[in-house]
């Protein structure tokens, strides 16, 4: 991976970081029976309540269900006799995807195609990877990729060049859970960020180092900017993590493992004039990271939930 795209898998690195953290048991609490003081009087002292008729406990006002595929849906006015009351579960995942983004290369190729190039294909392979908060439904991420494209070669002046076309961007996105059922979950994303296109061109061939002095400007690699807009639809499967800690009607916290997959368009609004590490370059083909992908997933991640 060229070094224009380090800052790409530095994001990446950072959102994994996030999502991975550690998840405090919660110490299940029991009660002990105290017996009855017996009266001043001298009438013969109460039973324990350990031997009274175990009253029925206080039905709650809303109603608490436990998904053991990974998610947790409580409702937001569940409330116990006491007062005690339960919070929609928060938690996070880490994970990996790998793909397919489609670019239009039209223009590129138009302009490859006046120096006898050969055209460029349109098909991307991405892979990258991010992290994710979920507060309740709400779900509060940001992902990194890096775009590997396959070149062209071209003859020219007796001599073979190569150009290689690629590029990585990163995305701050926001979602929400709209479906949630037996460890399906189906969520639509939006995402904001910033990625490269770069387009590196090098003369093939072997050659001397006094022929490297002589012509040192043997390849050049430009770079283009853009802004980007994303909009996606999520839809994952989650198989609990063999472990769980509280008690059944105070469950805690879990972990799980996901795959799935993810399809989507991204936007370029707004782009830059191609640019060396020299300068800027006038004018020049549109070649933005615009264009659909699809995507697969697959991570790792927890919940937990407190009893207030």
């Amino acid at each position: 991976m060229k070094k224009q795209n380090s800052k790409y898998f530095l994001l990446f690195t950072a959102c994994i970081m996030v999502a991975v953290y550690s998840m405090p048991s919660m110490a299940q609490e029991s009660d002990t029976a105290q017996p009855a003081a017996a009266s001043a009087a001298g009438q013969p002292a109460e039973q324990p309540d350990a031997e009274k008729p175990a009253e029925q406990p206080a039905e709650a006002e809303g109603e608490v269900e436990v998904d053991t595929e990974g998610t947790m849906e409580v409702s937001a006015d569940a409330e116990g006799e006491d007062g005690e009351s339960f919070f929609s579960p928060m938690g996070g995942m880490g994970y990996f995807m790998i793909g397919v983004r489609f670019i239009d290369m039209d223009d590129v190729s138009g302009a490859l195609n006046d120096w006898n190039y050969s055209d460029p294909y349109d098909s991307h392979l991405s892979i990258g990877g991010g992290g994710q908060f979920n507060f309740g439904p709400l779900i509060i991420g940001g992902e990194g990729h890096g775009l590997m494209g396959i070149g062209s070669k071209s003859a020219h002046n007796e001599l073979d060049y190569k150009a290689d076309i690629s590029g990585g961007y990163g995305l701050f996105r926001l979602g929400y859970n709209v479906f949630s059922y037996e460890g399906f979950n189906i969520y639509p994303l939006i995402g904001f960020g910033g990625g490269t296109a770069s387009m590196h061109i090098a003369e093939a061939g072997d050659i001397t180092f006094d022929q490297a002095l002589g012509n040192p400007k043997r390849e050049i690699e430009m770079h283009r900017d853009s802004f980007l807009i994303d909009i996606s639809l999520g839809l994952d499967y989650r198989i609990d993590a063999p472990y769980m800690h509280g008690s059944e009607d105070e469950k805690s916290e879990n972990g799980y493992f996901v795959v799935g997959i993810r399809g989507g368009y991204m936007f370029a609004p707004v782009q830059s004039d191609w640019y060396t590490a020299e300068g800027t370059i006038i004018g020049g083909p549109d070649l933005g990271i615009d264009g659909p992908a699809v995507m697969l997933i697959l991570g790792s991640g927890g919940w937990h939930s407190y009893k207030n």
